[in-house]
């Protein structure tokens, strides 16, 4: 509120009120600028939050496809369009045009806008659950291994990945890798890092592919369609998949069966 009202009579105070002049022209402006650049600047700070939540995913799960952020996205976007529309109907309100079609579009986006977030929170309420919070750079600094236990426990993990073929799980977490090598997960996450420079989700999608591989280039007469392959090396879906195949191999499936047909 105005600072001047306050100091005004109770009396100027009712009149004001009920003529709706309680705030200048510019006073207006000024608010309403305000709260339009301050929505737009929280939409920008939680498109950088779910970058470094992205980062998350990636070190403690084995599979992205399962936990989509697209949806995220669109809605980060989605609001972003909302509050853009919405300062500029209020600036041409401003100015003195009434624009009907501005204030329709503004009305309609955020009716759209608020059925897609019910829609997601009741159909993927895990996605709202949050993950475990990530040690702080002080305790991990503490806990830094020495070289030899750094290879004793990759040795452990490896072994534990080849021998078991947990890579085959398509749900298997950084917690379940940790719990059948009998590893704390966040050493696990320092191990892969400091020797392998990979985060759980690229270590573990390494084996996926191999897997696959070996598989398209089965020569036992059974053959088997890209779907089936991905399916079977623990992947959920087929853009996933080619996504992480041309990232170890340089091509996509279809271009690596070509290949080795034609070899």
């Amino acid at each position: 509120m105005s600072l001047k009202f306050h100091l005004l009579t109770a009396e100027i105070k009712r009149e004001l009120i009920s003529n709706e002049q309680v705030f200048t022209y510019y006073e207006i402006g000024f608010i309403y600028l305000s709260m339009f650049f301050l929505l737009i600047g929280y939409s920008i700070a939680s498109l950088y939050h779910l970058k470094i939540y992205n980062s998350e995913l990636n070190r403690k799960f084995s599979l992205r496809g399962k936990m989509k952020l697209t949806w995220l996205k669109f809605v980060i976007f989605g609001f972003i369009i909302i509050c853009v529309v919405g300062l500029f109907s209020f600036i041409l309100s401003m100015k003195g045009y009434q624009i009907i079609i501005f204030r329709l579009i503004s009305v309609i986006s955020i009716f759209v806008f608020s059925n897609v977030i019910v829609y997601y929170g009741l159909k993927l309420p895990d996605l709202f659950s949050g993950i475990e919070e990530k040690p702080s750079k002080q305790k991990y600094e503490k806990s830094a291994l020495p070289p030899e236990q750094l290879r004793r426990y990759l040795k452990k993990i490896v072994r534990c990945m080849e021998s078991e073929k947990l890579y085959l799980n398509p749900l298997l977490t950084l917690q379940d890798l940790a719990k059948k090598a009998s590893i704390p997960s966040y050493y696990i996450s320092q191990v892969l890092s400091r020797c392998l420079n990979k985060n759980f989700y690229d270590f573990v999608n390494g084996y996926r592919i191999e897997e696959s591989k070996k598989i398209l280039t089965n020569d036992s007469g059974v053959k088997k369609t890209i779907l089936e392959v991905l399916y079977d090396v623990g992947f959920n879906s087929k853009s996933t998949f080619n996504t992480a195949f041309k990232k170890y191999t340089g091509m996509t499936p279809t271009e690596f069966i070509r290949l080795q047909k034609s070899s």
